[in-house]
């Protein structure tokens, strides 16, 4: 048996490599026959602000040439690294190895070496490595984490309280630490990626509705609507504005 220091270094290299492969570029190119995806500029609806991102992900191809590609592309991102996952924790199923092929998968995504180190965000990847994984946790954690969104009357909660809840399962769920590294090695790699984002996020909520955020992040109006409307923020907010 090969000594587990060298096992793991191994795994972790073909982990980063497969990850490091970048599907938005791959169905881009195939799609429009070389077309680049970085650099995304978004008007926002109703606004003169401009979203920018050098993200090249699933989101990036979403944007740029509809749902059915942007789909595609997270579904490819998922396999690179749930498929590994799956087979190493098959192969390897009496230590842990298959967290390092799924957390390593994630930093490959988003610092692909292939393409000068930029790549996306990883919250596919994340959920390909969960899927073999904890597939029950992912689902419990996206569950409560929507939730959390809907009652709070917040997209940005709906979208990335369920990367919270990862590491809340995993240290609940499972007695052994390398689960709760696993998930925390995502969460870093993911809030690292999209510092960026988060700061132009934190400027545009201020002055956009929950339902044009919606509408900006192609998951339709109703909902920010009942966020508006219903959530809690949305009635606090309401309450101690109101005229005595």
């Amino acid at each position: 048996m090969m000594h587990p220091a060298l096992l793991s270094g191994l795994l972790a290299v073909g982990a980063y490599l497969i990850g490091s492969v970048s599907w938005s570029r791959i169905v881009t190119r195939l799609a429009t026959g070389g077309q680049d995806v970085s650099g995304l500029e978004y008007s926002l609806q109703d606004s003169s602000e401009v979203f920018t991102s050098d993200s090249v992900s699933a989101t990036s191809v979403r944007m740029q040439l509809g749902a059915r590609l942007g789909c595609l592309t997270s579904l490819l991102d998922m396999a690179k690294v749930g498929v590994p996952t799956v087979i190493v924790r098959f192969l390897l199923p009496e230590h842990p190895y298959h967290l390092i092929v799924a957390g390593v998968g994630v930093i490959g995504h988003n610092w692909p070496v292939y393409h000068q180190f930029k790549g996306g965000r990883g919250a596919s990847t994340i959920m390909g490595g969960m899927m073999a994984a904890d597939p029950l946790g992912l689902v419990i954690s996206m569950a409560a984490g929507s939730l959390s969104g809907v009652i709070l009357g917040h997209i940005l909660v709906f979208r990335w309280m369920w990367l919270v809840n990862l590491m809340i399962w995993m240290a609940i769920r499972h007695d052994s630490i390398y689960f709760l590294l696993y998930a925390a090695i995502c969460n870093l790699a993911y809030w690292i990626a999209m510092v960026p984002e988060i700061r132009q996020y934190s400027g545009m909520r201020s002055h956009l509705t929950q339902e044009e955020l919606c509408s900006f992040f192609g998951m339709g109006t109703g909902l920010g609507r009942f966020m508006d409307r219903w959530g809690l923020i949305a009635l606090a907010r309401r309450l101690f504005t109101r005229p005595l």
